[in-house]
This record gives C-alpha cells, structure tokens and sequence, in this order.
C-alpha cells in the first residue's frame, strides 16, 4: 500500500532529476530533490485539471473542526475509493491513526499511520513514513499528508468534509473532486489529489452511521458509484490463509450491501505463548485465544498480551 506510494514518487523524482539540465554551478541534493517533487504536484495538479472539470461544485469543509479532537482516537475505513496506494485487493481491517509531532525538521504537524490487510491476511502499513500538516490557516479542516522525509510542500490534499464525533463518523477527501463521471464528481486514482473516504470509531460496520455519510457525500456533489466496502472481519489475526476462494471487495450498489466475507481460517492449536498472541490473534492491544474443536474453531474471551509475557 504505502510502499507503492513511497516507491512511486521516489522513481518519479529519479527520472525528473535525471531530465532536468545541469545548470553552470551544481545544485544541492535537497534543491534539486525540492525541484523535482515541486514539478510533480504541478504535473499532478495541471492533469486533475484538465480531466472532466464541468459540473464540479465547490466541496464544504467541515465547520469548527477539531483537529485534536479529531486524531483523539483510532478510525476504522469502512468505504473508500481506490488509489494506487490503497487499491481494492488492500479493502481488509484498513484503519488509521494520527498523533501530533514536535520538532520536525520539515515542519510537519501530525504522524500518520495507516494499517491494511490483504485477502490473505498479509499486512500492508506505513511504519512512520507518513505525516500530515495544515494547509490552510483559515480553514483547519484543509489537511495535506506526504512522506515525513520530504518538506511540506510535496504533500497532497486531505479534507475532513464531514466529522461527527458524537455519531464517531468522518467523511474525507483528497482535496476538491474535479472529475465529472455523469453520476457526480469525483477525485483522482493516483498519489495526490486522489481519493474519498469514510470513516467511523467503531470497527463494526453501522449501516445507518454510513448511510448518513453516503447521503452527506452526494449532496456534496461526488458520484458514489466509487465507494468500495471495505471488510472490517477477522480482522487481527495476521495469518496467511491456504486458500481463498472469496474475492476482494467491489463496489456496491447501495450501502447497505454486506462486506465480502474472508474465509475462515483453520484451527491449529490453543494459543499458550506471547508468540502465538502476536502472531496468531492481535487484535486492538488483545489476543484471542482459538482452541480446536469438533465444530470448527471457537473463539475464546479476549486477553491482554501482556498477561501472556509474564
């Protein structure tokens, strides 16, 4: 997921540092790397542009956001669009977290981190190579994310549309949707200016809390048609499965259509050690522990980790 993103932009800045003519007097690295990440968010930017653009209208931003309030606690991705960093074959147990930075030497505000599954259980995360800024002093809904090791200016769009945090829903996109399919608008399927979102606290999937979201989205203007539904089951127990004979999540016509279920993996044995915890059953700080059994696998009462260290 975020290794793809990375990867992408460092092979773009690559090939425009190798394009650009040398000049009398060599530039430094961080100037010509500046440079190059400048070009690519106007390339970017110039073909968001002239795709589709008619019929757009303005989004609204969240009014009296609270951005402390905001990156408080844990959200669970239950619909989203693809991008190539996040595509549908990583819509499993996808969740982000955000914590405030101090010192950082690009003036970045906020760590980011972003946690996906594949079908198989493979983990896709962004270690701490994500932070994120404000990008708007007049509107603190007007976020921008980009890797922590670029400064702030390579970094693309992240709008918080619509936050409720006493229903515990998020609505987010990757900036100003620009792109009329005919249904609506919508935003890009690259790096930045890509993406929609929706977000709630709570992992299980509330159709009514998402509903809402959906409804909020299409009076903004975007064309839903492009929410997958991401699988919020099983989710923790980082094991790859033998097979699997469920595809990835699509998109579906209404909301209310359920997640496409992985399938469920074998029993092997009771788990007894930190190990098997870690590997076997993490899920939100917990192992579950699964025990065989003549009816398939049985989930046990969720402990704490640390009660197996001891």
């Amino acid at each position: 997921m975020i290794n793809l993103l990375i990867s992408t932009l460092l092979i773009s800045l690559l090939l425009l540092i190798s394009s650009t003519p040398s000049p009398t007097s060599s530039p430094s690295i961080p100037t010509t790397l500046s440079t190059a990440v400048y070009r690519i968010n106007q390339q970017e930017t110039a073909r968001n542009a002239l795709r589709g653009t008619d019929g757009c209208k303005p989004v609204r931003t969240q009014d009296g956001f609270d951005l402390n309030s905001f990156i408080s606690s844990r959200w669970y991705i239950q619909e989203q669009s693809p991008t190539s960093y996040l595509p549908v074959s990583q819509n499993y147990c996808v969740y982000a977290e955000y914590s405030l930075l101090k010192n950082n030497f690009f003036g970045w505000d906020i760590q980011v981190y972003n946690y996906a599954e594949e079908v198989d259980g493979t983990v896709q995360d962004s270690g701490n190579t994500l932070c994120a800024n404000k990008s708007d002093e007049n509107d603190p809904a007007k976020l921008e994310v980009g890797p922590c090791f670029l400064p702030t200016f390579a970094a693309g769009p992240y709008w918080v549309l619509e936050y409720d945090e006493d229903e515990g829903s998020a609505l987010i996109s990757g900036g100003q949707p620009n792109i009329n399919t005919g249904k609506g608008c919508k935003n890009g399927d690259g790096v930045n200016g890509s993406g929609l979102w929706i977000f709630t606290r709570r992992r299980e999937r509330d159709d009514d809390v998402i509903n809402d979201m959906r409804r909020k989205a299409e009076v903004q203007g975007f064309d839903l048609s492009v929410l997958n539904v991401v699988d919020q089951t099983d989710c923790g127990k980082n094991r790859r499965l033998v097979t699997s004979t469920s595809p990835p999540p699509t998109t579906s016509p209404t909301a209310t259509s359920p997640p496409t279920p992985r399938p469920t993996p074998s029993c092997d044995a009771e788990l007894t050690n930190l190990s098997d915890c870690l590997n076997d059953g993490i899920e939100d700080g917990t192992c579950i522990p699964v025990v065989r059994d003549t009816g398939g696998c049985l989930i046990g009462e969720k402990i704490h980790c640390s009660t197996l260290i001891a």
